[in-house]
């Protein structure tokens, strides 16, 4: 809390403020403030309480204050310009003539006065009628638009705003409520639930959660009825074959995972037609090819591609798509997994198989052929997964095995060359990895959000860290980085709250901001002196972090600007 040797006043005009607290609150008597020099360079400064003697000030005065919160105005105040605090890009609410109609102030300003507002009437003071329904309009359309109810975790004065103002949905409610609870906001937490059962009383939430369940139920009851006739002749066409069964031959559903059938009716489904999930119109063979991601194919079916177009691909993939295969299947066209691709150096076009993955019975024939064909695939035995990499596969495409949830270790090919965006992201149960010296590229996200990994070993070869390629990685202990390595991206390393040990190779030039933003174990990290560049943030939330670096270097006075310890190498 600022006091008043904390002022330079003349005349009743504040002309700077030179102290260092937070909480700034103007003196009582000071009618007008001088400008942007009065709060100049005041870095620190989180709210400021202008006194009712103040009769006028212009936002510029406020220029620049990146930390600045809040304002509360104790008078009536005439505002003269139209500029709206500029710089002060954290400023939340704004307590400044309460009672005059929001669409008679700068629109730039609308959401912080209407927050104002709100404290206001915490603070038990009164709002116009016409300026109550106005500011509550507003805040309830800024919900939807902008999430605005989310301040409320950190100003309790705005939950109890939206409690009294019923501007919550039961829905809401109980989304803040878990937040709250979760991140133990425990005032906010109690206001809301005292708030929903004022505003939901327990008979209405319980008709409403039986209406729920019974809705819950009839869409369980037409799920178990997807084998009827009925409902498979909305997703799938087919055709009698000369033995009695049935090959398929489209799919006209929307779901991007799709079972296809061991039965329709009384006829056992024994072939499946090339073309299957291709269409003559632009957007629907569009929508198969980047929306269809799993196909699960029955016991039952043999023969893959058959029928008038059986040297067709059942589908060109571009995204990967993940195709479960039965052990009855014995037979399978050729290019029934590849597509049509030009190859640069080479005239017309050739089928290529990419972008697909097989989960396969182990010694089946499906997975031969995905050995013969150099396609991915899983052998999938109780709770965990073995990827198999057929040898001369080259590149792993984008979220290839994202989400995979039993993949526990992995061996890469020495032929593959590049791993593509997120291609193994969020693979929770993946512990350890090791990628050979053939890679080159590992993009965006590879390894993001691999939370069970505790080990990874980077290729010497990689000349970038490429961005957010661990974050997430909450138990990743050690990193080698390679020595080559020129560049650590953005939010490489972010949240990996375990990792103690990094070293960063002599050829680094620059660490990108976030790069190790939240990694609370890191002690001690040594930036070599051919680093020049250090983004914001790249060592943010780190707090028993000490930097060690050649004095006079680039990261020395990183770390002095940011208040992080320093030991000269």
């Amino acid at each position: 809390m600022s006091s008043a040797s904390d002022f330079v006043i003349e005349n009743g005009v504040l002309e700077q403020y030179i102290g260092s607290g937070e909480h700034v609150v103007i003196p009582d008597g000071v009618t007008a403030i001088e400008g942007q020099p009065a709060f100049n360079k005041c870095k620190n400064v989180k709210s400021i309480t202008i006194p009712a003697s103040v009769r006028e000030f212009t936002p510029t005065e406020f220029y620049y204050l990146k930390k600045l919160e809040w304002i509360e105005c104790l008078g009536e105040v005439e505002i003269t310009e139209d500029y709206a605090f500029p710089g002060c890009k954290n400023l939340v609410y704004l307590v400044c003539n309460p009672n005059t109609p929001l669409s008679a102030m700068p629109s730039k300003w609308k959401q912080a006065l209407a927050i104002g507002a709100a404290k206001y009437l915490a603070d038990g003071h009164e709002l116009s009628d016409e300026t109550r329904k106005e500011v509550s309009k507003y805040i309830a359309g800024q919900n939807k638009k902008l999430g605005l109810y989310k301040i409320a975790y950190a100003y309790p004065f705005f939950a109890k705003y939206l409690i009294d103002e019923k501007l919550l949905s039961e829905e809401l409610y109980d989304e803040m409520i878990a937040f709250a609870q979760e991140n133990r906001i425990t005032d906010v937490a109690a206001m809301l639930i005292e708030g929903k059962s004022r505003q939901y009383p327990s008979e209405t939430y319980l008709e409403r959660a039986e209406k729920k369940i019974d809705q819950e139920i009839a869409h369980a009851q037409k799920m178990d009825d997807h084998s009827s006739t009925t409902y498979l002749k909305t997703q799938w066409s087919w055709e009698k074959r000369a033995d009695g069964t049935l090959m398929i031959t489209s799919y006209k559903g929307t779901d991007p995972e799709v079972f296809i059938p061991s039965v329709v009716g009384k006829n056992k489904v024994t072939a499946i037609r090339g073309h299957l999930f291709m269409a003559n119109t632009g957007d629907r063979d569009n929508w198969l090819r980047t929306k269809l991601k799993t196909v699960h194919i029955a016991e039952g079916v043999s023969e893959v591609g058959g029928g008038t177009m059986q040297d067709g691909p059942i589908a060109h993939f571009a995204v990967p798509t993940h195709f479960y295969l039965p052990q009855s299947i014995t037979s399978i066209c050729r290019n029934a997994f590849a597509a049509k691709k030009t190859i640069k150096g080479r005239p017309g076009w050739e089928y290529v198989i990419e972008n697909v993955i097989f989960h396969v019975p182990a010694g089946s024939f499906v997975e031969q052929y995905a050995k013969d064909n150099g396609i991915p695939y899983i052998i999938e035995s109780g709770n965990s997964d073995e990827i198999r990499i057929p040898d001369g596969y080259e590149c792993f495409p984008e979220e290839l095995f994202r989400g995979n949830g039993k993949l526990t270790e992995l061996t890469i090919p020495e032929t593959v060359k590049s791993i593509g965006p997120n291609a193994f992201s969020e693979c929770i149960t993946l512990k350890r990895i090791v990628i050979p010296e053939s890679v080159t590229e590992i993009a965006l996200g590879a390894f993001s959000g691999c939370t069970g990994l505790t080990e990874a070993v980077l290729p010497e070869a990689l000349r970038t860290v490429s961005a957010k390629l661990f974050s997430g990685c909450s138990n990743l202990i050690s990193v080698n980085i390679p020595s080559q390595a020129e560049s650590i991206g953005m939010g490489a390393f972010k949240d990996c709250s375990s990792l103690s040990d990094v070293k960063l190779p002599a050829a680094l030039t620059s660490i990108e901001p976030s790069a190790f933003q939240g990694c609370s174990s890191l002690r001690h990290i040594r930036i070599p002196a051919g680093v020049e560049s250090i983004g914001i943030w790249a060592f943010r939330d780190c707090p028993n972090l000490t930097i060690h670096a050649p004095a006079g270097s680039s990261a020395e006075k990183y770390a002095n600007k940011n208040g992080i310890p320093f030991a000269t190498e």
